[in-house]
C-alpha cells in the first residue's frame, strides 16, 4: 500500500482543513515529517490509523478526544473527517471515516475518476 495523500478537518492537533501531499517520486519515495514537539506529527499517523480502524493507535492520551478542541468550542456542529487516497496492487482506493454530525466509513476503488464502493 502506497498512501499519496491525506485530508484531515478538525482531527486532534489539526483545527480546519489540512492537505498533506505524499511523495510520488520514484527517486525519492519518502515523505519526513519533522517539527517541534506536540505539533502534530503523531496525530498524522493516528489519523491513518483511525480512518482504516475506528480508533487510535494504542498509548495514545485522550483516546476519546478525536474532534479537534478548538472546533468543539467554535464551531456549532463540529465533526472530524478524515480522508486518504492510496495504492495498493496497482489499484487506486479513497477511504474516508468521519465522527461529529455524522459517524460514516467509506472504501471506495477509484477507477477513471469514479469511485466504486468496496
Amino acid at each position: 500500500m502506497k498512501i499519496k495523500r491525506i485530508e484531515l478537518l478538525n482531527f486532534r492537533f489539526f483545527y480546519g482543513v489540512h492537505e498533506i501531499e505524499f511523495s510520488s517520486d520514484h527517486k525519492k519515495p519518502i515523505t519526513v515529517f519533522i517539527g517541534e514537539n506536540t505539533g502534530g506529527k503523531s496525530s498524522v499517523f493516528n489519523s491513518i490509523y483511525w480512518c482504516f480502524f475506528g480508533e487510535l493507535l494504542p498509548g495514545t492520551k485522550n483516546p476519546h478526544e478525536v474532534i479537534n478542541r478548538v472546533a468543539k468550542r467554535e464551531e456549532e456542529s463540529p465533526e472530524t473527517i478524515v480522508t486518504i487516497n492510496f495504492e495498493h496492487n496497482g489499484r487506486d482506493y479513497h477511504i474516508s471515516r468521519s465522527t461529529g454530525v455524522t459517524n460514516n466509513f467509506d472504501l471506495s476503488r477509484v477507477e477513471n475518476g469514479n469511485f466504486i464502493p468496496e
